[in-house]
Formats: C-alpha cells, structure tokens, sequence
C-alpha cells in the first residue's frame, strides 16, 4: 500500500503517521511512502485559495497514478 500522510500528520502529529505504517506493516502491507507530495491543500481552501490547492491536488495526483495504475492501494491519515 501507498500511504499518504498530509501536512498536518508531518508536523503536528506524526506520532499518527508512524502509528498508520506500523498497524499496516503488522498487517502484512508493504508499505510505501511517497515523498515527492505537496500539501493536500486543505488549509487552502479554508483561505479561499481554490487554484492553488487544486494546483497541489493535480500535483498530489501525478505523484500517485503510477502507483494507482499497478493496482497499488493508496491510504492516508489526517
């Protein structure tokens, strides 16, 4: 699985990030981070900046349709 940790989980609460990937790897998940991501653009939005948070939503996207085509399953915390 892909896992997607947002802004807030990286530095605020990233006990909940480290949380997700060892339930996961307990699971029996391979467990891929993917480090090339943007802010998911929530905080954006709630300024009224629509087309810079759908810049970073087409950004996020790209960076995770490689993994989405293969079949990979795409998780993520807030």
């Amino acid at each position: 699985v892909v896992y997607f940790h947002d802004t807030w989980v990286s530095f605020y609460t990233p006990e909940v990030g480290k949380s997700a990937v060892r339930l996961l790897e307990a699971a029996g998940f391979d467990v891929i981070i993917v480090e090339n991501r943007t802010c998911c653009g929530r905080p954006m939005i709630s300024k009224g900046m629509v087309e810079e948070a759908r810049n970073n939503a087409h950004s996020n996207a790209c960076a995770l349709a490689d993994y989405v085509r293969k079949g990979i399953a795409v998780i993520g915390t807030e």
